[in-house]
């Protein structure tokens, strides 16, 4: 996503501004994004989102209408990312043979062994397929690897730090240089100065006056990073503001500051060119398993790729810093270029899921054919010891592919994704959809489905959450249970030992951590961001397959569960506490002249609020208060029941009216610490409280004003049932709705059926 926004700010600078063409890049959030597509000409996107958009092609004309497909990073087909660069550019040719449109596919990478296969692939004849050497480059590049025979992860670092000073020293350009992690950023950092300050040049990296650098410095509140500022070098790290991050990488291109110091997961965000590159180490020590694990061979290219100067064509240099036994081999790789194998076997069960729920697969057999528009399929012959066949006749390709598409299948029916009947023909199941709608691992899907009951609490949910497949990437190590400690002890729910793993009670005290708002390390924060974001997602699954059991309490907590996180609140708190600049004080402050909500700051006259507020908040902060409450959903709700009374089973309908009175944007949430874009998302629901049952429920997209029909079936029981009509919200805490409607449900229908 980094790398879209980057891109996006470019080509809005240069295609919109210079061609009137308007560039605009997907958010993963299906509404916004299709109106998104209808309005924009150029359009950037992350794979994954563009296989969400796109999975529907048949029914969304502005999809049909793409004449220019590009792929930036064609070799990243061989990386975790790959199945789904492979499934959306296999998409894109199917889509162009079946509405018989020409689509120009344009695919850019680094060089690779089998561009034939790739090229064969998309649809690109031998003249239309280049494959450079990796010398040839705009501006010559050196690469000069240098061995370190330390066998220990930390001492090697260590003794990387020194032929580093003395390779920047000697050269004196612009360096940017790649680490592991955050901490031996700021070690390198200190080591650095500390060398420069040995030999009385503590400022030789700062190419400008100090007095320039005033206005930059007061946005860094890292008091460490600042004076290495003054002094000419940086660090970036995942835990820094984009502002702060932003900030850096100018000065940095502005010859401001020499040394750039990055961590290497922000490889592919860092937006910088220098003329040396030097890489500290190519691998990063995982603690749970006692050893370092390599960079991707794609990440260590691309940090060599930032040996580019963009101002001069004189050779630039990459420093590449490993251990011995590894130089021989990593040389080979960076000399040679790999073939890009497929890895789409191991991740086609929610490829085909999503493919048979909008009837582009029907059968065993069509999941055949679509399997042979992939690259996979192109190289079963070309590499099948790799791919475990044991020939490349066509009786071999075919059993072996007959196999897989069996095992798939298998796996999505016993997760009742899918149904097979006949053993051939394949139907979709509510669970499927579900997993395609939020575009979730059907294991997830499977998980939820098993474990959620009608009486399940917010706890239960939490416990449910952590567990789910999307987050078997979060990371542990060795000091995981230190980081967890302490904050174990602050959050609201205790983690029972007994049902969590270490990875899943990570997440637990992440997400608990989060809407407590406590603190934790830049290199966690990150991993909570990502943590957040994707319980959101979650989440909204959760509701629709409680929906579908007809469970009313599990559905409200899910929907709350929503909001808590949206706002980084507990439940417990005040929902005050979503204004920007307060505190708990204050918020208990206003508790005791009974004020509560947003609502109720709003209507305060402006004289009763300065006396309220004035004491704790300046004028700013009090510009900043009300223009939130302005913004916050203020909805009319009017809704009109089709009948008071009706025979028990039969079909009721409630006509609601929903009009926003509000200023604010419903595709920007307003939130104090929410990490990133989100869009609000409300849901009608109509519940008998009493026995625990969602009887309807609807999503709703409202922008201004909206009309909603909600249906459902009278409950089974004869008398007066006392039901609730719920509109719900995802994003804000006291901006929900309820209201209670009598029905009389008289015997008839089904139940007299039964007493004849």
């Amino acid at each position: 996503q980094s790398v879209v926004k980057q891109q996006l700010e470019k080509w809005q600078d240069s295609i919109q501004a210079g061609l009137g063409a308007r560039v605009m890049a997907l958010s993963g959030e299906t509404a916004l994004d299709l109106k998104i597509l209808e309005g924009s000409n150029v359009i950037l996107s992350t794979p994954q989102n563009w296989d969400m958009i796109s999975r529907r092609w048949r029914h969304r004309k502005n999809i049909q209408a793409v004449d220019l497909f590009v792929i930036n990073g064609v070799h990243l087909v061989a990386s975790p990312i790959g199945p789904c660069i492979e499934v959306i550019t296999s998409r894109m040719r199917y889509i162009s043979k079946q509405i018989e449109k020409p689509l120009r596919i344009v695919a850019l990478g680094a060089p690779i062994a089998n561009a034939r296969d790739i090229s064969e692939w998309i649809g690109a004849s031998s003249h239309s397929a280049f494959n450079f050497h990796p010398s040839a480059r705009p501006v010559p590049l050196q690469v000069q690897l240098l061995g370190f025979d330390s066998p220990f992860h930390e001492s090697r670092l260590e003794s990387m730090i020194k032929p580093a000073y003395h390779t920047i020293v000697e050269k004196n350009v612009q360096t940017i240089m790649f680490v592991p992690s955050w901490k031996v950023a700021r070690m390198a950092t200190l080591d650095l100065l500390s060398f420069a300050a040995a030999e009385g040049k503590e400022k030789q990296f700062l190419k400008c006056a100090e007095e320039d650098l005033q206005e930059y410095l007061q946005s860094v509140s890292d008091k460490a990073l600042a004076h290495a500022i003054s002094c000419g070098i940086a660090y970036l790290h995942d835990g820094l503001s984009h502002e702060v991050q932003s900030m850096i990488q100018q000065l940095f291109r502005l010859g401001a500051i020499q040394i750039l110091i990055a961590t290497a997961s922000l490889v592919w965000s860092v937006d910088v060119n220098a003329d040396l590159a030097i890489l500290l180490g190519t691998e990063k020590f995982q603690h749970h398993i006692s050893s370092a694990s390599d960079y991707s061979l794609a990440d260590v290219q691309e940090m060599i790729g930032k040996a580019n100067s963009l101002t001069d064509t004189k050779p630039c240099t990459a420093l590449v810093m490993c251990q011995t036994s590894r130089k021989s081999q990593l040389l080979k790789f960076l000399q040679e270029p790999l073939p890009a194998e497929s890895y789409l076997d191991h991740f086609l069960h929610d490829h085909m899921c999503a493919e048979t729920i909008v009837k582009m697969i029907e059968n065993k057999q069509d999941a055949v054919d679509y399997v042979t528009w992939t690259l996979y399929y192109r190289r079963l012959s070309q590499n099948p010891n790799y791919y475990n066949l044991q020939g490349v006749s066509h009786r071999h390709i075919s059993d072996h592919l007959s196999e897989l598409i069996e095992n798939t299948v298998s796996d999505l029916e016993n997760a009742k994704c899918i149904a097979v009947e006949d053993d051939m023909d394949l139907f979709a199941l509510n669970l499927g959809m579900i997993a395609t709608h939020y575009y979730l691992k059907y294991t997830t899907i499977e998980l939820f489905s098993s474990s959620i009951t009608a009486k399940t609490k917010l706890k239960g949910l939490l416990q449910i959450l952590c567990n789910a497949s999307e987050y078997e990437n979060v990371a542990i190590s060795a000091e995981t249970e230190d980081f967890l400690r302490p904050l174990l002890r602050r959050v609201p729910i205790a983690v029972d030992e007994r049902l969590y793993n270490l990875q899943s009670k990570k997440i637990n005290v992440l997400l608990q951590a989060h809407c407590c708002r406590l603190s934790v390390s830049p290199e966690h924060k990150v991993e909570q961001n990502e943590t957040v974001r994707k319980a959101i997602r979650l989440l909204h699954a959760m509701v629709d397959i409680v929906s579908s059991s007809g469970w009313l309490q599990p559905a409200l907590e899910a929907m709350e569960f929503c909001q808590l996180l949206a706002q980084g609140l507990w439940t417990k708190d005040s929902w005050l506490m979503q204004l920007p600049h307060f505190t708990k004080d204050l918020a208990s402050k206003c508790a005791s002249e009974d004020i509560t909500g947003v609502f109720d700051v709003l209507d305060l006259e402006d004289k009763e609020r300065e006396e309220l507020l004035g004491g704790s908040l300046d004028s700013n902060q009090m510009a900043d208060v009300l223009q939130y409450a302005e913004a916050f959903p203020d909805i009319e709700l009017n809704y009109e029941v089709s009948d008071v009374s009706a025979p028990c089973e039969e079909p009721v309908q409630i006509e609601v009216l929903l009009e926003r009175k509000s200023t604010g944007n419903p595709h920007q949430v307003r939130s104090q610490v929410f990490p990133g874009q989100k869009s609000e998302v409300w849901w009608l629901c109509v519940g008998d409280t009493e026995n625990n049952e969602l009887l309807a429920i609807k999503r709703v997209n409202l922008l201004q004003k909206t009309k909603s029909l909600l249906e459902f079936s009278a409950p089974p029981r004869v008398g007066k049932q006392t039901l609730t009509l719920y509109f719900m919200c995802d994003s804000y805490l006291g901006a929900d709705q309820e209201y209670t409607f009598d029905l009389e449900c008289t015997a008839g229908g089904a139940v007299a059926d039964m007493e004849e």
